[in-house]
């Protein structure tokens, strides 16, 4: 994929689109770039510290849905700079017909596991403990999510731990978000305090959108 440079103004919404030149938008200290005494490359979100507003959001599909072909894979890093506060959503997909399906943070909850899967308004058994995945404040955690259609399976890897759900709904394009979203009905300012970086989209074993977010100098990524 070609390089591309994104600049950074004062909004609070981060719009990245793999086709073009495009300007990101942030309000004023809403994205922390990783220094390299903290952590190698990545963005860090900002969570319940900061007002409403000033929380972070990455938006994949600003301009154009993806599509999602046969088969689907979404990798990226994550990892949390803070495990207290720390409930949000760490991505959200919103499918051709709202279907949804949501990665949440959950630790401290008696009645979830720390990092849940949900599908439309259920609970699915892919969930992990921080215990289980071995993640700690600081450092990353590789994630791969796969949804195949003539199996009508999803399946989330977290550090190696993979775990599988039968879905009963296709996808034929979606919208992409990181922690606080606008998308309509699906609008959540619920952001764990979490790094991100190494985002990867392929469709039917083609790639086709990355984004490191590995390469800084100032306001431009070089990604």
């Amino acid at each position: 994929m070609t390089n591309q440079r994104f600049h950074y103004r004062h909004q609070h919404h981060l719009n990245l689109s793999g086709a073009f030149l495009l300007c990101l938008l942030i309000f004023t200290c809403s994205v922390h770039l990783l220094s390299g005494k903290e952590l190698e490359g990545g963005i860090r979100f900002n969570s319940y510290e900061k007002i409403k507003d000033l929380r972070t959001g990455l938006n994949l599909t600003p301009k154009e849905l993806i599509p999602m072909g046969s088969t689907f894979q979404m990798n990226f890093e994550f990892g949390l700079w803070r495990s207290t506060e720390a409930y949000g959503h760490i991505f959200r997909i919103i499918g051709t017909h709202n279907n949804n399906i949501d990665l949440i943070s959950s630790p401290y909850n008696s009645k979830f596991d720390d990092l849940n899967l949900i599908l439309g308004d259920s609970m699915t058994a892919v969930s992990f403990s921080f215990e289980e995945i071995g993640l700690t404040t600081a450092k990353w955690m590789q994630c791969e999510l796969i949804i195949t259609e003539s199996t009508g399976l999803i399946s989330l890897s977290i550090n190696g731990i993979k775990k599988v759900k039968k879905i009963s709904f296709n996808f034929e394009q979606a919208s992409i978000a990181f922690g606080k979203n606008n998308m309509g009905r699906y609008t959540t300012s619920d952001v764990p305090p979490m790094n991100l970086r190494n985002i990867e989209i392929m469709t039917d074993q083609v790639r086709m959108r990355s984004w490191p977010l590995t390469k800084f100098k100032e306001s431009v990524s070089f990604d």
